[in-house]
């Protein structure tokens, strides 16, 4: 799902390359936004690196997996790699996003707080990140709706 913008922005409402996003349109997100977007952002990127490792798991261990022919391997390499350039793209935002909430809050605390599941802290690998790392300022369980900090 594509970012929403709202329309006061100078920038088309959808944006499928968030790259492209100024810092001024996201600061233009309120907080609740933010929040909700970094929390649809972690969970793409926790089930993309599922999706990855899951990949992995059958090319490896799974005994059809010797039926596969070269070209079913490479599809399968590619839809890793393709996972993981969205996965940097998504890390990216991310980041984006805690800083400018960081900036709404008025607080530098802010960011540290959501950095726990920031993605600079996490390798692009193939792993899944089936549960965010545990922080000790984390509680033992996060909400399944909340934001992973």
């Amino acid at each position: 799902m594509p970012l929403i913008l709202p329309e006061s922005t100078n920038l088309p409402t959808v944006v499928n390359d968030t790259a492209d996003v100024s810092h001024d349109a996201l600061r233009a997100l309120s907080p609740d936004t933010i929040v909700h977007e970094i929390k649809r952002l972690q969970d793409s990127v926790a089930r993309l690196r599922d999706s990855n490792h899951q990949i992995q798991q059958f090319v490896t261990n799974d005994p059809d997996a010797a039926d596969l022919s070269t070209h079913d391997r490479q599809q399968l390499h590619t839809a890793c790699h393709d996972n993981l350039g969205t996965i940097s793209k998504q890390q990216g935002l991310i980041e984006r996003l805690v800083g400018v909430l960081s900036e709404q809050r008025g607080d530098p605390r802010a960011a540290a707080h959501y950095a726990a599941q920031a993605p600079a802290q996490q390798a692009a690998s193939t792993q899944p990140a089936t549960d965010p790392p545990q922080t000790e300022s984390q509680p033992e369980a996060p909400a399944a709706s909340g934001v992973y900090l």
